[in-house]
């Protein structure tokens, strides 16, 4: 882009920030730079802790870092969080340095500390400035590194995104100290530290005739956006591993600082490679349970039963069968949908294994598919004819109370209705402007879309959407609708409600809706 919008940066919730120039970036240096050195200036333990990459983790964890205190209540770090001069990631420094955390979240605790920690504790900070990893103690990398392709065809056909992370990883060597601890948190294949990070950061540092071995650690992070994020990382288990004895007592001296550890005690694997293999089995896992419970949604719905009420009376087998999965609309966000991969992908190409992980890579399949059954509801609602058909769908981020909009299912809906000549139209209380999907219409006030649409459908279970008056719905309608439910967000009464008022409702997972709903319609 050469106009005016290459040089400004809009952030899902609308605020724009004006890309700096290289010139100012220096400047913006210099002034960090100082800012740091007059917080580290004759005080003890006080260290800087760069982190690269203020996305979902980064802008988090840059928050946890800078609240963390010693003994006397005073801030342990000054840190600087770093992100890119682009259009698609300043936002995140623009609104850091407003106090604002780039997330939005239901979280009040993390959004009040992110203000205070940058408006009046002023030890955390944000640049576009690469310069600034040569002043960092510790460099946390929290950058980006996906799959281009979320469908398993073969082993060979796995393409990861690694030539960005390669890069992340060759700014941090061009710049950082000879001393400083390298902590990667990004999801990574396992082998990453060793095989990549390692040699990289090896090379650079002999040619800038720095001898001492460079240091690495690996800790992954169970981060969930929500009504506890903060806490997610602090007050929660943390796993650790680093490239020797020296970077791993740097890691766990770094990580006791930051987390609780009195309640959450460290977990400490013996090398980088297990501790990044343990990341990408603990979301297969959980992947794996989502597309399990798929199957079973498409049983559950011929059969005419409640899949929702079924994995309830199996949850009462605590410590065996307590995270059994419910029916749903997709798999969203940026674990999941591609951490598998990392792992087949690391197996073929940095270990020359043979393994396939079949089971692992079907699950892939079977989740990224999964929109599709919601779609087929509310196709077959209109005799399978969706033609200038307006779509009301209600959740645009892949996860409840969040605006995370990555890889979120609603994308595949969207397409998959204008694919058939239907129109999509979105609505989301936490997101307002869409990012991956800019040109789809989002409207603001769901009681004015519901004058208008021929079919909702409840993608999300934001809290919003929960507590949505049914009856105040159902008097703003101008003709009975179609209603598809893919999160369990409508009750059965208000299902029934909403039959009453000649809707036709359906749901993922309810096939017992099939019963209950031709009953009350030939009482």
């Amino acid at each position: 882009m050469s106009d005016i919008y290459s040089k400004i940066s809009k952030s899902p919730t609308g605020q724009e920030y004006k890309i700096p120039s290289k010139d100012e970036l220096e400047q913006e240096y210099d002034t960090i730079k100082n800012s740091a050195y007059d917080f580290v200036k004759n005080k003890k333990n006080r260290k800087v802790v760069i982190v690269q990459g203020l996305g979902f983790v980064g802008s988090a964890m840059a928050t946890v870092v800078a609240d963390a205190k010693d003994e006397n209540k005073e801030p342990l770090y000054f840190v600087i969080g770093v992100d890119l001069p682009t259009p698609y990631a300043y936002w995140k420094i623009g609104m850091i340095n407003d106090g604002l955390c780039p997330v939005v979240s239901e979280d009040e605790k993390l959004r009040n500390k992110t203000y205070n920690l940058v408006k009046n504790q002023k030890n955390l900070i944000a640049t576009a400035s690469e310069r600034v990893y040569g002043i960092g103690d510790v460099i946390i990398v929290d950058v980006q590194l996906d799959v281009k392709n979320k469908i398993f065809t073969g082993v060979k056909d796995i393409e990861i995104s690694i030539e960005g992370f390669k890069k992340a990883i060759e700014t941090i060597g061009k710049y950082m100290k000879e001393d400083a601890l390298v902590l990667v948190e990004t999801t990574v294949p396992p082998g990453t530290c060793k095989k990549i990070v390692k040699p990289i950061l090896s090379k650079i540092r002999k040619e800038r005739d720095i001898n001492k071995p460079v240091r690495i650690a690996h800790s992954y992070e169970r981060v969930m956006p929500g009504k506890n994020y903060f806490d997610s990382i602090k007050n929660f288990w943390r796993t650790y591993a680093g490239i020797d004895n020296e970077s791993e007592e740097m890691a766990r001296e770094f990580l006791s600082t930051i987390i609780n550890t009195k309640n959450f005690p460290l977990f400490c694997l013996k090398d980088t490679t297990a501790s990044e293999l343990a990341k990408v089995l603990e979301n297969s896992y959980r992947a794996t349970n989502i597309a399990l419970i798929y199957e079973w949604t498409l049983l559950c719905e011929q059969l005419g039963l409640n899949l929702f009420e079924i994995t309830k009376s199996i949850r009462v087998r605590k410590g065996t069968h307590d995270n059994i999965k419910d029916p749903g609309f997709g798999v969203g966000g940026y674990c999941l949908p591609k951490d598998s991969f990392l792992a087949q992908w690391a197996a073929s190409n940095l270990f020359s294994s043979d393994v396939v992980l079949n089971i692992t890579m079907e699950a892939m399949n079977i989740n990224h598919n999964m929109p599709k059954h919601t779609f087929e509801l509310l196709k077959n609602s209109f005799n399978n004819d969706l033609e200038r058909k307006k779509i009301l769908i209600c959740g645009i981020s892949y996860l409840q109370d969040v605006a995370d909009t990555r890889n979120s299912p609603t994308a595949m809906l969207t397409d998959l209705i204008l694919d058939d000549n239907g129109i999509p139209i979105v609505h989301d209380p936490f997101v307002d402007y869409w990012i991956e999907r800019p040109n789809i219409t989002k409207v603001s006030d769901i009681f004015s879309a519901i004058k208008e649409v021929d079919a909702v459908v409840f993608a999300v279970p934001h809290s919003f959407y929960l507590n949505l008056d049914i009856t105040k719905l159902i008097s703003k309608m101008k003709h009975p609708i179609t209603i598809i439910d893919a999160q369990n967000i409508i009750s059965d009464d208000k299902a029934i409600e909403l039959n009453k008022a000649g809707c036709h409702v359906k749901g993922v997972g309810k096939g017992h809706w099939n019963t209950i709903l031709k009953q009350n319609h030939n009482k």
